[in-house]
């Protein structure tokens, strides 16, 4: 099979004008993602301060989720985006028959943890007795999505590995425009639909997935998608998936570990009330609102820089490595400038509480003082995994969200309790940041940054898929 012109494109286009048109979808699909959260969240806070804090304290479930599926999910795309610029399109069908296998197989073990261990999960995720109950509900309810998420989130990245990065945002667009609608007459009531409260916005969540699943199992089988699977491809395939964790696992354990951070951030905030863990929840959901523009852009560059890897046109893969770091910049920069200045309008959306309001926008002002420094750090990480070296971009992922935040946390908590928890981020961000530029800086280095070190490179880059 002929490799499509998107494709191609990933190795011919000029890289400033191909790393906007491949980020744009992925910034609009990630916005629509986060947007949704914001809606779910918007309509939940009439509900009141504790029903913020027990969609808060479930949150850490969905990001394992999140993290399964799309660490999975960065596998797929990282290995089918070095297949095709390999020429090798079968070995790239047979990574797309993995989905459903994978996706059927995380989703029901998933499924299980929420549904028969609902109240030790919310225990070790922080929840206080005075919103166990609404925790507990929602929980329940959307553990039921876990396997129509997980193969939304990795036919997402199929469609990206091959450079289709306008599919993923139309799914995006489409899932979250619905659940908006369908999350206010869910919760209360409107028109014929019964008031379900919490239980409704966790309901109105797994109807949008299955409209998102339901999608890419009547589109991955035609001829407009650019994979061809057949039955046989869908048994599992022990090397395939093995080449898909090599890189796939390292990244699941990044976005792990940024749900044991939530619960760190939990049980730090614990003893200071349940409007500390609420502000949490807002602050976290805003600021990831305005960082959502470097995961598309993320998403743009992943492919780029698996198909130049490839097909070791590496003068081209740095290229487009600085162009983006540069892009992040600009955009982590301004949305640091909005938040500090914006904060009070912001979280007055979400609620009108004088206690909530003060600590959440002050949490927000101290949190991403240094939010700058995360673009490029985001962009060297993403190049290290579509070179598939996984191992190290765990290993910088892990600097910032663990190593130096956890630590700090606890420090700073003994030294200037609730403010200290908030300047953690801060600090961890501007030290991973150093790390992680000397680190890719040794990595281009050592790989060459011209095509004079083709030879050395093919040695060092096998894949075991065919």
């Amino acid at each position: 099979m002929a490799l499509r012109q998107q494709t191609l494109d990933l190795g011919t286009k000029p890289l400033g004008r191909l790393l906007i048109k491949l980020s744009i979808p992925g910034m609009v699909s990630f916005l629509a993602m986060m947007l949704y959260n914001v809606v779910d969240t918007f309509w939940v806070s009439r509900l009141g301060t504790s029903a913020i804090a027990a969609l808060t304290v479930v949150f850490p479930y969905q990001m394992i989720n999140v993290a399964l599926g799309a660490g999975s999910g960065i596998g797929v795309s990282s290995l089918t985006s070095r297949l095709f610029g390999a020429k090798d399109t079968r070995a790239a069908n047979l990574v797309a028959g993995q989905v459903y296998f994978l996706a059927i197989v995380l989703g029901l073990l998933t499924l299980a943890v929420g549904v028969f261990l609902t109240d030790p999960v919310l225990y070790l995720f922080g929840v206080r007795a005075d919103f166990l109950h609404l925790s507990h509900i929602y929980l329940f309810i959307v553990a039921f999505g876990a396997p129509m998420r997980y193969f939304i989130m990795m036919s997402n990245n199929l469609a990206r590995g091959s450079g289709d990065t306008l599919t993923p945002m139309y799914v995006a667009l489409g899932t979250a425009a619905f659940n908006a609608i369908l999350d206010p007459f869910l919760i209360f009531g409107w028109g014929p639909f019964p008031e379900l409260g919490v239980a409704g916005a966790a309901l109105a969540t797994v109807v949008m997935q299955a409209i998102g699943a339901a999608f890419y199992l009547i589109y991955l089988p035609t001829k407009r998608s650019p994979y061809r699977i057949r039955l046989g491809a869908m048994l599992p395939r022990w090397g395939v998936i093995y080449d898909i964790y090599r890189v796939g696992f390292p990244a699941f354990l990044m976005m792990l570990i940024g749900s044991i951070v939530i619960v760190f951030y939990n049980q730090f905030l614990r003893p200071f009330g349940t409007v500390a863990i609420a502000a949490y929840g807002l602050l976290f959901r805003i600021v990831q609102l305005f960082l959502m523009p470097i995961v598309g852009m993320s998403q743009g560059l992943m492919p780029i820089v698996g198909y130049n890897f490839g097909a070791r046109n590496l003068t081209r893969m740095w290229a487009g490595v600085r162009i983006a770091s540069i892009y992040a910049t600009v955009v982590t920069g301004t949305a640091q400038l909005l938040l500090l200045t914006l904060a009070v309008p912001l979280v007055a959306v979400f609620s009108r509480s004088t206690d909530l309001l003060t600590t959440a926008t002050y949490g927000i002002r101290v949190y991403s003082l240094a939010l700058v420094f995360t673009g490029a750090q985001f962009m060297w990480i993403t190049t290290l995994q579509g070179m598939g070296r996984g191992r190290d971009a765990l290993i910088l992922s892990m600097l910032r969200q663990v190593v130096f935040l956890v630590p700090l946390m606890w420090l700073f908590s003994h030294h200037f309790k609730l403010t200290g928890i908030w300047a953690a981020q801060p600090v961890s961000d501007v030290l991973a940041f150093m790390v992680t530029a000397i680190w890719i800086w040794q990595v281009s280095r050592r790989i060459g940054k011209s095509d004079t070190s083709r030879e050395a490179t093919a040695r060092e880059h096998q894949d075991h898929v065919r």
